[in-house]
This record gives structure tokens, sequence and C-alpha cells, in this order.
């Protein structure tokens, strides 16, 4: 319970800002709420994908918690966390002319790469960790420290972790034929 509790206050209080949100709901509220959804198996839990307190804090609460945002903050988040793919260059921009172009400009769709790697990164904790820190929260690749501090990961399980990253955006960009990705 503590854990979750320290997710969902860490995860309410960056988005709201706020003891409570537009919907009256508090950060204890999705714990409460994702507790109740596995009791009455409507969380769609599958023990062979991952361990319950995972599955509740990424799947669950994190989602419920976007859920509820409003619309246009909705936008906003995933605008930035895109820009910050790209700055990272985490989603590569092509060159056609010396001006370099974005992924839409060129014909990717952003989103779906996304949810690509997403999916890739979904049963393993410590890429999940990897992709929210940099697609959601504003790290760099280059932030170790601050990762492994903000998400609990071990150092080493960072560096085995970061090269599995690495290895799964490269076949998801191979995938959408996407050339210049040196990982």
């Amino acid at each position: 319970m503590r854990n979750l509790y320290a997710f969902s206050l860490a995860l309410f209080n960056r988005l709201y800002k706020t003891e409570v949100n537009e919907r009256g709901k508090s950060f204890k509220d999705y714990v409460h709420d994702a507790i109740e959804k596995h009791l009455l198996q409507e969380d769609r839990y599958d023990p062979a994908k991952s361990p319950l307190e995972y599955h509740l804090k990424y799947h669950v609460i994190r989602r419920a918690i976007y859920n509820d945002l409003p619309a246009g903050v909705k936008k906003l988040h995933k605008e930035t966390a895109v820009s910050q793919l790209q700055e990272s260059n985490l989603i590569p921009e092509r060159q056609s002319t010396p001006a370099r172009m974005t992924l839409a400009a060129v014909g990717y769709d952003q989103a779906l790469i996304l949810k690509e790697v997403e999916e890739k990164v979904n049963n393993d904790a410590v890429m999940e960790s990897i992709y929210l820190a940099v697609c959601e929260d504003t790290f760099d690749f280059s932030d170790r420290q601050e990762i492994c501090n903000a998400y609990t990961i071990a150092p080493e399980e960072f560096d085995k972790g970061i090269k599995r990253f690495r290895t799964v955006l490269k076949r998801v960009f191979q995938e959408f034929k996407i050339k210049g990705i040196d990982g």
C-alpha cells in the first residue's frame, strides 16, 4: 500500500499540483479505485506478464490519473512528451534538406511509433521506467542517477535496461523504415 500511495502521490503532484483534482479526487482515491478494480477483477491482470504492484502502478493508477486530466492538459502533455523525445534523439528527425523536418512532415505517425515502443517495453519494469522517465517526465538518457533515484532502479539494472531499451527502439525504427538510428 505504501508503494502504491507513494507512486500515486508523486504522479498526482506532478500533473495536478493541488491536493484534489477537478473531479474531486485525491491521490489516495486512485489507489483505492485500483485496488477495488483488482478485487472485482475489472483490471485484466495477468500474473504471467507482471507483478501485481507493477500492474497496479503503471497500468491502473497511472492510466486513471491521466484519463482524468482535462483535455487541454492531455494534449499539452502529449505534445511536450513528443518534443522531449525529439530533443533527446529518441525519435529522430529526417534531413531531406539542410533544415531538419519533423516526423509528421515526412509522413511518420508519432503516436503510432510511441504506441509501438510502449507495447514492446510493456513487460519489462526497468525499460518501462526508462520510457516513462524520458517520455513522460523531463529526464534525458544522461540523467542516469536522477532516473535511478526517481524510479528506484539500481544503477546496474539501469545500464542493462537502457541497452535493452535502445535495442527495442532500433527494432521499432527498422519496422517503420526510419533511417539514421544509431541507438
